[in-house]
């Protein structure tokens, strides 16, 4: 019960509040508890190492956590477009985010909205198809969805 109450706080942007309860579990695998903590400190200070930082990532990962897939997927997929390589495939960033969706990370819908929108990671152009996963993430309550959304409307309707 400790554990998704400070998914909830993390999502309502109360980090120090779910710092605490992230504090108070004891029964929870301590790589995902270092993961949420570690991103909470991230947050909230800056200046956590990077390697430590993608270090929980990867962990969180390998457990099965669904948000720490959508959020490395995410970051190894925009390293792929600034850098042109990542630390891992683009096909396993699209089965992390592919996981994450299934588990109800709505983060990783926006993402694979992104990808579609753009024709890129590997998907074919498929706007229609990027106006769906949008609006089922601005269902399952993602701020990034709704504006990310309105970003992809304004630029069907206004930019040429």
């Amino acid at each position: 019960m400790h554990f998704n109450h400070a998914l909830q706080y993390d999502r309502l942007l109360r980090p120090r509040r779910a710092l605490e309860e992230l504090r108070k579990i004891s029964k929870q695998d301590d790589s995902i508890v270092r993961y949420y903590t570690l991103r909470i400190r991230y947050a909230l200070e800056g200046g956590v190492d990077e390697i430590e930082l993608e270090d929980a990532f990867v962990k969180a990962c390998n457990l099965g956590c669904a948000d720490a897939k959508a959020n490395l997927a995410s970051k190894y997929l925009d390293d792929w477009d600034s850098k042109g390589s990542a630390n891992a495939s683009v096909n396993q960033c699209m089965e992390w985010l592919e996981e994450a969706i299934i588990a109800g990370e709505p983060e990783a819908l926006v993402e694979l909205a992104i990808a579609y929108a753009e024709g890129k990671h590997g998907v074919f152009k498929d706007k229609a198809f990027a106006e769906k996963l949008y609006k089922q993430a601005i269902d399952a309550g993602s701020l990034m969805g709704r504006i990310n959304h309105g970003l992809f409307y304004w630029t069907q309707c206004y930019v040429k």
